[in-house]
């Protein structure tokens, strides 16, 4: 991703009722929508999904790190998708 898609993802997440980042392998060519959400700074509307591990991890670390940060954000952790779900549903509803 371009420094130009990393900050086009960063503003639509600013536009977002909420936001859903699923645990999914990230590699160097969507690595970079991990860091537009960091950088968009939408903690409050956030919904992380699963555990990012180190075998989804194709970045060398890169991507772990930024679901850490994510993780330690003030983001909403749920197990899986029907958690995210009405996590989600709870958020636009306000």
């Amino acid at each position: 991703m371009t420094d130009a898609d990393i900050a086009a993802v960063s503003d639509l997440a600013r536009e977002a009722d909420a936001v859903l980042v699923l645990a999914t392998p990230f590699g160097p060519d969507n690595v970079g929508n991990l860091d537009a959400i960091l950088t968009a700074d939408v903690a409050g509307k956030t919904v992380l999904a699963g555990s990012m591990t180190p075998e989804m991890d194709f970045t060398r670390g890169a991507a772990l790190a930024a679901w850490e940060r994510l993780a330690g954000s003030g983001v909403a952790l749920v197990s899986d998708a029907a958690q995210a779900i009405t996590r989600i549903e709870g958020m636009v509803s306000r």
